[in-house]
């Protein structure tokens, strides 16, 4: 947490300690309103099942009882049972019994259709009776006889009894064997499917109800299925809520009550006082708290923030005001405590302490001024030499051409400016001066220069290569018989500018290598005035000052095979 900001890390609290437990608490009442919703729809949905299987019992119940008032009818039986021995007497006895005994007044205007089937040849077949070897070979009938109980409710789909018509039907059959049991006498009541489904929607149930024999869908309040479709087709058994079995006049019948989701939107629209009460609480909570603990820690904070940024080198502020007596409050105390005393110590310490370093500071460039200019006449010394050697042992005109390269030595050496010059323009310096031992040696000596480009723009002090050189041509190529070359490369590898110059001279003994390699990593200001030869003691501490002493030394070298020398540059130490 400390790795955040205050208002950052109160924010954090805020949502952590009370938003997030906030909404749980809201989640959990969301919930039991909920389940209070589905409490009650669970409750609905019983009373449903209940109510819908008792109308459909009654129904039913009301179909039996109707086939028992036939069955019972002395009237109907006697009409039944009676030999015609015309069509005229036949027809004559129908209408009677047909307005007398099953008109619609009688046996009820809600009454399903009867048929009566009998073992009679001399009843005519149509108008609510038909002989029984009609039906003779008819699957209903067998699976009645099969059955064997006198009374039975079954349900049809591919045909009816007498047209054939294929519709969905529905049928109370029963044995009529009150009177007369010799002869036999079939009733069936016919209840249309359509008449089933207006009587399910009629009771004004909102949710889907399903009546179901032999998982064959028979009738509902719901258009949105076939006849006899199975109920798993439009996979309504996962859907199911409630449930009841009922066992009528030999039919096993399901009722499926589907469970209905619960409405979110009516929940949240019932309880909306409630639910914006809660929001309304929550905002102002975070306003208050926010506001109580911005004035209270961050502006305090702030202040203290604004009064660091403020500090210089000669003056510490202090506050202006300080509130509070809590841990920031004691801290802005103990700030302004320590801007005093700090304020002391700077009048009293801090400024003698710049004046000395003032004063070292000028030290040192006295230092640097004294290191160039006893680099000057020693190497303009040398190279003088050179030209006079050459022109005594040569006697030639070509000193025309060594004194051109003199010239440019002479300017870079004289023409000083400032300590710091391109590596390209120090490498044209080392060339120039190689020319010129190339002209003293004649052809027993030669030398190569190689440089990456991209470190030609990097500074180094002046004369810090060509003193290497140097000192490779006088110690290493004078003093060796026979031919000899000088090396001078330039390379950056692993975040470093590395510098060699090799030479095949006359090398020299390990312990004088090491003790020279010593001088160079070591030597300062002070060794330098006891020494005569400083070329390269000067160049190696210019260096070090350049690089804060990280710059690194190697020396190698071998009698009779030569010497080299390395010299590691940080690169983040030179500037182009």
């Amino acid at each position: 947490m400390d790795k955040f900001k205050i208002r950052t890390q109160l924010l954090i609290f805020y949502l952590i300690g009370m938003l997030i437990p906030l909404i749980i608490v809201d989640a959990i009442i969301f919930n039991i309103l909920v389940s209070a919703e589905k409490e009650r729809n669970d409750y609905e949905m019983s009373g449903t099942t209940e109510a819908v299987s008792n109308a459909i019992v009654n129904r039913i119940m009301n179909t039996a009882v109707l086939a028992e008032n036939i069955n019972r009818n002395k009237q109907v039986n006697a009409f039944l049972a009676t030999d015609y021995a015309s069509l005229e007497t036949y027809v004559d006895r129908w209408q009677k019994i047909r307005k007398d005994t099953l008109n619609r007044g009688n046996i009820g205007y809600d009454a399903p259709t009867f048929y009566i089937y009998v073992d009679n040849d001399t009843i005519v077949n149509g108008g609510g009776f038909a002989r029984l070897d009609k039906i003779a070979d008819a699957p209903w009938l067998r699976e009645f006889e099969a059955r064997g109980e006198a009374e039975q409710f079954r349900a049809f789909y591919d045909y009816s009894p007498v047209m054939h018509s294929g519709q969905r039907v529905f049928y109370f059959v029963r044995e009529m064997d009150f009177y007369n049991k010799e002869q036999r006498k079939i009733l069936t009541l016919k209840l249309e499917g359509s008449a089933l489904d207006r009587f399910i929607k009629d009771l004004n149930y909102q949710v889907p109800i399903y009546v179901c024999a032999d998982n064959k869908i028979l009738f509902s309040n719901r258009t949105e299925y076939k006849e006899a479709e199975d109920f798993e087709t439009f996979d309504l058994q996962a859907k199911v809520g409630y449930e009841k079995d009922l066992q009528i006049y030999g039919t096993d019948l399901q009722v499926y009550i589907l469970f209905q989701p619960v409405p979110i939107n009516e929940i949240i629209k019932n309880n909306s006082g409630l639910l914006l009460f809660m929001l309304a609480l929550h905002i102002l909570q975070v306003i208050v708290m926010i506001s109580l603990l911005n004035h209270s820690l961050v502006e305090r904070i702030t202040e203290l923030s604004k009064v660091f940024r403020n500090v210089n080198a000669d003056h510490i502020p202090k506050l202006e005001r300080v509130r509070g007596k809590d841990e920031i409050g004691k801290l802005m105390s103990g700030y302004n405590e320590m801007a005093d005393r700090m304020n002391h110590l700077i009048d009293s310490i801090y400024r003698n302490q710049i004046k000395e370093q003032k004063m070292s500071i000028a030290r040192q460039q006295a230092e640097l001024k004294a290191l160039q200019s006893q680099i000057n006449p020693h190497f303009l010394f040398n190279a003088l030499e050179s030209i006079r050697m050459h022109s005594l042992l040569k006697y030639e005109y070509e000193t025309a051409e060594m004194v051109e390269n003199l010239a440019l030595m002479v300017r870079q050496n004289v023409d000083w400016g400032e300590d710091l010059i391109p590596i390209g323009d120090e490498l044209e310096f080392v060339r120039a001066y190689l020319e010129l031992q190339k002209y003293r040696f004649d052809k027993k000596f030669n030398y190569d220069i190689e440089m990456d480009e991209d470190l030609g723009k990097y500074r180094i002090p002046r004369l810090s290569i060509v003193t290497f050189v140097e000192n490779a041509c006088v110690h290493g190529i004078e003093n060796k018989c026979g031919n000899s070359w000088l090396f001078v490369r330039v390379y950056e590898k692993e975040g470093n500018c590395l510098i060699e110059i090799e030479d095949t001279g006359a090398g020299m003994k390990e312990d004088e290598c090491q003790r020279q390699l010593q001088r160079m990593r070591e030597a300062g200001w002070e060794d330098l005035k006891a020494e005569k030869q400083v070329g390269m003691l000067n160049a190696s501490i210019r260096l070090r000052l350049l690089t804060d002493n990280r710059v690194r030394f190697a020396l190698q070298s071998e009698e009779q095979v030569g010497t080299t020398v390395e010299i590691a540059i940080p690169m983040d130490s030179l500037r182009s």
